[in-house]
């Protein structure tokens, strides 16, 4: 089979016929998997941990959901300086090591803490993109104490927590404050971007606020990637920022032409989970197929296969930074708009509506442009004038007017 795309197959084989009569699909007759609510079972406020992780991308998402526990998250880049921070810093109460790493992986890591330290005690727990079967094993034997899989499953991480994490750091049935948590104590510490203790539909689709600004996107699924931050669309921008900045596109190349096929794999290893996580499944998929042939040592399939990595990345990263130059005119534009009060607000939806009613049109499109340059002190009515202002471009007068209306019922109920 030839990669992206595929190959045409037929068979055939015998069934028994039960029954003449055709039936008809009933989408109502659809069996639908329920989704559960999941909330993390305690916040452990006064718990250090250390996430280990050669790829910037993995390690947010990793930090991103251990915040959720309301604890100190630290984090290192490699093994060598995740074994300074080990032994100059306080004690952590958990690590979380990522097992391919260039130069010192996490098993090597881990076994420099467990010969160096004095209780032996600290619950390493393994990150792995290849939860192969007697992985549990190798690890294990290499003195860490569990294993989660990327990219990361929420309740299983729960249940690492649950079990490693001392009982003397959980705080059952507390909520920490986000003003405590937003507040970081060092370069290295991560605390509070997602919301803490977080309750949500497992598995569900977050949504997206801001559709139109994510669909420049291209080879990625956006709601796919919010989903791996909780559906926090700041949370899921600095991930895309932080793919970019990462650069492994080059960093691949580089280790191709210089013909180490070691470094190669672990690079297109981390681009792999990174794509992932930001929805790149396609940039994934391709990257995990180049990665197999590194762990096969096939330097002729990589020959015929890398060169077909960079339109893949560079349409993904391209389209990143388009996206993300939208997003930064769209934060200068919102700095430049004025506040109103609730008196000229009133004022502008009521010559608004009178606008509509009397099908001046110039005048509605008039007043939605100069409507676009306000802001008001409620995040609900503000979202309403950006809907007045976008449904006037699409000359929706109609539903602009409904917004004019429902912005004066919640003026009179703020009275």
């Amino acid at each position: 089979s030839t990669y992206g795309q595929g190959s045409t197959f037929s068979f055939s084989f015998r069934q028994r016929v039960y029954d003449d009569n055709v039936c008809e699909f009933d989408p109502n007759n659809l069996k639908r998997e329920e989704r559960k609510a999941f909330a993390v079972p305690f916040t452990a406020p006064e718990a250090r941990a250390l996430v280990v992780d050669d790829n910037k991308v993995n390690l947010e998402v990793a930090k991103g959901l251990l915040r959720q526990y309301g604890m100190k998250v630290y984090a290192a880049l490699s093994g060598e300086e995740a074994l300074d921070m080990i032994f100059r810093e306080e004690p952590f109460d958990i690590i979380f090591m990522d097992h391919m790493m260039p130069k010192m992986d996490g098993i090597e890591a881990t076994s420099h803490i467990r010969h160096r330290e004095t209780d032996n005690n600290v619950p390493i727990i393994a990150l792995t993109a290849n939860a192969i079967k007697g992985a549990d094993k190798l690890f294990l034997d290499a003195g860490m104490n569990d294993y989660i899989s990327k990219p990361i499953d929420l309740r299983r991480l729960a249940a690492v927590m649950e079990k490693w994490l001392p009982e003397s750091k959980k705080v059952r049935n507390a909520v920490p404050e986000k003003e405590e948590a937003a507040k970081p104590s060092s370069e290295n510490i991560s605390t509070g971007a997602l919301p803490a203790h977080a309750v949500f539909e497992e598995g569900s689709d977050p949504g997206i606020k801001n559709e139109g600004a994510f669909s420049v996107l291209k080879g990625i699924d956006a709601s796919a990637g919010l989903s791996n931050c909780l559906g926090d669309e700041d949370t899921y921008c600095g991930l895309l920022e932080t793919f970019i900045d990462s650069d492994s596109y080059n960093e691949a190349n580089r280790f191709y032409l210089e013909n180490d096929i070691d470094n190669y794999k672990i690079t297109v290893h981390g681009l792999k989970s990174a794509a992932n996580y930001i929805g790149a499944s396609k940039l994934s998929s391709y990257a995990k197929m180049l990665e197999m042939y590194a762990k096969d040592n096939d330097g002729k399939s990589i020959d015929r296969d890398h060169p077909g990595l960079k339109p893949l990345y560079d349409e993904v990263a391209g389209s990143i930074e388009e996206f993300l130059r939208g997003r930064m005119k769209g934060n200068d534009e919102e700095e430049k708009k004025v506040d109103i009060n609730k008196d000229e607000l009133v004022a502008h939806t009521n010559e608004l509506i009178r606008m509509i009613e009397d099908m001046d049109l110039d005048g509605v499109s008039r007043k939605a442009d100069e409507m676009a340059g306000m802001k008001f002190d409620d995040e609900k009515i503000d979202e309403l004038i950006n809907g007045i202002v976008k449904d006037a471009s699409n000359f929706d007068f109609e539903e602009a007017g409904q917004k004019a209306q429902n912005i004066k019922s919640l003026l009179t109920q703020q009275n």
